[in-house]
């Protein structure tokens, strides 16, 4: 059986494996993911919130992150995954998710912005509890979303403060972490997964 790994960039992890996220996204660019700076990218990276997913030979096959802004909102963003229909889109909102109730909760939203046209996308992220949301004035002005975005866009939050959603994303990911393995529905694959 094949085997990914996923596991969390941090300023530990050396100037090579930021190099190699960069090369990541410059090689797998998707017109889909948002155009951020890239100090954004190094800070979220710096404070351990860039999520990797590595194949057996150590090439990257997905990454994810999340941004926070004015520690009031946290975004989850800059998903690009290769290896589609096993699941490690959901699998990476749910590590984000957890990890940032149980480090860093925001004071008001962890939310997303997602293509409207991008299906699959809008269908994981429905089934991982998001609702449709409509940032306030204020919040449009702090995460840098235009009406333009808005309108172009689905925009989508999570209730990081309902025991229900909460209860939902920790066993989803509990499950995946006991099982063991990772499988497309369609073809039966099964794939070895470990988290570190």
């Amino acid at each position: 059986m094949a085997r990914v790994r996923i596991w969390i960039g941090d300023h530990t992890s050396g100037d090579s494996v930021i190099e190699k996220v960069d090369k990541f996204y410059q090689e797998n660019w998707d017109p889909n993911n948002r155009e951020r700076h890239p100090i954004e990218f190094f800070r979220a990276f710096n404070q351990g919130r860039f999520f990797v997913v590595e194949d057996e030979s150590e090439d990257f096959i997905a990454a994810a992150a999340t941004f926070s802004y004015l520690e009031r909102y946290t975004e989850l963003g800059a998903t690009r995954v290769l290896l589609e229909g096993f699941g490690i889109q959901k699998i990476l909102i749910w590590s984000r998710i957890v990890q940032e109730i149980a480090m860093r909760p925001p004071k008001e939203k962890v939310f997303t912005i997602v293509a409207s046209d991008n299906g699959k996308s809008n269908s994981s992220i429905e089934k991982c509890k998001f609702k449709n949301w409509r940032p306030r004035k204020f919040g449009q002005e702090a995460l840098k979303i235009s009406e333009e975005k808005i309108k172009n866009n689905s925009v989508y939050a999570y209730d990081h403060r309902s025991l229900k959603n909460i209860r939902y994303t920790a066993s989803s990911i509990l499950e995946i972490y006991d099982r063991g393995y990772i499988y497309n529905k369609k073809t039966g694959e099964k794939i070895d997964i470990l988290f570190d």
